[in-house]
């Protein structure tokens, strides 16, 4: 028998003769200045109350976490909103935010109508209509990155 295999079965043989110590008694005492003490030996001159350990209650974690959201989805439905004002407020600055964002995409929209019907009414220089192109460009990108876009 290898020696790691030898020294883990006697690890294992004399892990039970140690395994008692975790479940030693507790006794609880009150001493003359109103301390109170907790050991595991009873005091030898004061009279001691043995403490009662309870078992303890344990879930597995999967039926831990479902109690949890259950009770938060139950919660969610039945609470009323315990800031009615507040949700109301922020509804109403999340409208506002919205018609802003409305109002500056159709203001590049109509940047955009205006600088194609420049273009197309032609008389402008080369110089003046690569400006014209490149402006085009430009709000048509601001309109795709700040309005079409995670729509």
């Amino acid at each position: 028998m290898p020696g790691w295999l030898r020294f883990f079965c006697i690890a294992l043989l004399l892990t039970p003769q140690y395994t008692p110590q975790a479940f030693a008694q507790i006794y609880t005492w009150t001493d003359e200045n109103g301390s109170v003490h907790f050991t595991d030996e009873p005091p030898v001159n004061q009279l001691a109350d043995q403490v009662e350990l309870r078992q303890h209650n344990t879930l597995p974690m999967t039926e831990s976490v479902r109690r949890q959201q259950r009770a938060l989805r139950e919660r969610s439905s039945t609470s009323p909103d315990p800031h009615p004002r507040s949700s109301r407020r922020e509804a109403d600055r999340k409208a506002l935010r919205q018609e802003r964002e409305r109002a500056k995409c159709n203001a590049y929209r109509e940047k955009i109508k205006h600088t194609d019907s420049r273009l197309r009414a032609g008389s402008y220089s080369v110089s003046q209509g690569n400006r014209l192109r490149a402006q085009r460009r430009e709000l048509q990108g601001k309109l795709a990155w700040e309005c079409l876009r995670d729509r």
